[in-house]
């Protein structure tokens, strides 16, 4: 399931999101911070590590598994609570890709407030999370790395 939501996600970001986001904010992603990559095998096999380790997993068990659990526990768990939680949770993500330039930022932040629904109807299991932003993340890399 998670990859398949992995697969969906980045088919819905790519042709649906992110031309809306750019053509509000007239800015597109800045993704020259992995200028390195295409073509590029031991750029891509460092970055495809570094997704599976530290934004797979990493970002999911500190953004989901902990600062989402600590602001409903903070907060409380009515439905308000919870959707106050995934706001501020999917903020703070989406700050830690303000690199990406305002239209990362939206992006990012829309992103994490899907792997927190994910999050939220996987009974708080983080492995729906965790393998659908890393298959996200990989076939973002990918097309990266093939100069897509």
């Amino acid at each position: 399931m998670g990859v398949s939501i992995g697969i969906a996600w980045t088919l819905l970001n790519t042709f649906v999101l992110e031309p809306l986001i750019v053509g509000i904010t007239g800015v597109s992603l800045d993704l020259s911070a992995f200028g390195g990559i295409k073509g590029n095998v031991k750029s891509f096999t460092i970055w495809l590590t570094f997704t599976w380790t530290l934004a797979a997993f990493g970002e999911e068990i500190a953004f989901r598994g902990y600062f989402l659990r600590r602001s409903i526990d903070l907060l409380g768990e009515s439905k308000a609570d919870r959707a106050l939680s995934l706001i501020l949770n999917s903020l703070c993500f989406g700050f830690g890709h303000l690199y990406q330039g305002i239209s990362g930022f939206i992006d990012a932040c829309i992103f994490a407030a899907v792997m927190g629904l994910l999050f939220f109807v996987s009974a708080r299991n983080l492995w729906l999370p965790i393998i659908a932003h890393g298959v996200d993340d990989t076939i973002a890399f990918t097309a990266l790395f093939l100069g897509l």
